[in-house]
């Protein structure tokens, strides 16, 4: 997420997504494979389905103890709301 909202990285480009995936140690895969991978094709629409239901929209979208935060504009409300939780 630092990469495309803080840096403007073009996630977009092949090479750029496959520096920010060694980068975060995705691991040896090359990021190509990964994106064409049934498996993560079906968690990615898995995940978009759920978040279409629970009301998210945007990304990116979070919701923590049933309040929805959305846009990076907002990521410091969640980080002051995650501060404040008590488990």
């Amino acid at each position: 997420m630092r990469g495309y909202w803080a840096e403007q990285r073009d996630i977009s480009d092949s090479a750029v997504l496959q520096a920010m995936a060694d980068q975060s140690g995705v691991g040896p895969r090359p990021i190509a494979e990964i994106v064409e991978d049934p498996v993560y094709k079906k968690a990615i629409a898995d995940n978009t389905a759920e978040a279409a239901t629970s009301g998210l929209f945007g990304v990116p979208s979070m919701q923590f103890e049933g309040k929805l935060f959305f846009g990076a504009d907002h990521l410091d409300l969640l980080e002051a709301a995650l501060a404040r939780w008590k488990p």
